[in-house]
């Protein structure tokens, strides 16, 4: 195996702590470089089949982008939908 020394478990953990330590800090730059990305457009039109009919994702929020309730008010209307069609 070329490249590779022998260490022993006490340097070999130091090694594996210190490159942990790199990825982390590497998937966190790339995490947040995302968040600064412009958004895009979506040309095409998504619908929903829910028990009120077809909903735009919109519909699912009523009409907000952000439910006022959070998770919960989506969650909700999930459940709803899930009841009827068992």
């Amino acid at each position: 195996m070329d490249g590779h020394g022998i260490a022993s478990p006490e340097e070999w953990v130091v090694a594996r702590k210190t490159l942990v330590q790199e990825l982390t800090r590497l998937r966190d730059r790339f995490v947040s470089g995302g968040f600064e990305l412009p958004w895009a457009a979506v040309g095409t039109t998504f619908a929903f089949d829910t028990p009120n009919g077809m909903e735009a994702p919109a519909g699912l929020f009523d009409g907000s982008a952000r439910h006022p309730h959070g998770w919960t008010g989506l969650l909700d209307k999930l459940e709803r939908y899930l009841r009827v069609m068992n």
